[in-house]
């Protein structure tokens, strides 16, 4: 990481107990920046997680019927009960998170390695980001760069696919639809 970035939280921690500062402050800014990028870097994993399953023939969290769905597992197209969990709820609790291998937090199941590689790849990705700094990896979204043209492309093609879905123009027409007679004014 660059030394610009936590030379004055170090230099806070180590001059705090000379100011009026309250001595240990700085210690505890890095001991929260480093909890925050745990957080972000795990759901950033989990995002890697689903991309990486999502280049099956079917999407694993489509339908039911894999091996880690139970018999609450109920379609988007059947009648649901107090008891009917989605399959993408399956998948993210039973097979992202593997939550039925765990009694609470004193014992949390076994090890996901495919989460802690993707992890660990998220954390070099990051690493070697901040590595030379902002100055040199600013340069790939120089306008109109390729970072840009690629998100672009990408954006098109997404927004492709969603419009040719089923019912998709009747449903965003009801998302967008303003009901002002829904509104209550309490005056």
């Amino acid at each position: 990481m660059d030394r610009r970035f936590f030379a004055p939280t170090v230099l806070l921690w180590f001059e705090s107990s000379q100011s009026s500062i309250p001595p240990g402050i700085g210690f505890a800014i890095c001991v929260i920046n480093l909890y925050v990028s745990f957080y972000y870097n795990t759901i950033i994993a989990w995002a890697l997680f689903y991309f990486y399953s999502s280049f099956a023939s079917t999407l694993p969290w489509a339908q039911c019927g894999q091996p880690w769905n139970t018999p609450d597992c109920t379609t988007y197209n059947a009648t649901w009960g107090n008891a009917s969990k989605s399959p993408a709820e399956e998948f993210y609790t039973r097979k992202v998170l593997a939550l039925q291998g765990s009694n609470g937090l004193d014992d949390v199941g076994e090890i996901r390695w495919q989460l802690l590689l993707c992890l660990f790849l998220i954390f070099a990705i990051v690493y070697f980001s901040l590595w030379k700094g902002v100055k040199t990896s600013g340069k790939v979204g120089d306008p109109p760069g390729p970072t840009v043209t690629t998100l672009g492309w990408v954006l098109q093609v997404e927004l492709s696919f969603i419009v040719e879905l089923a019912g998709v123009v009747h449903r965003l027409g009801w998302v967008l639809e303003l009901g002002f007679s829904m509104i209550e004014f309490h005056c």
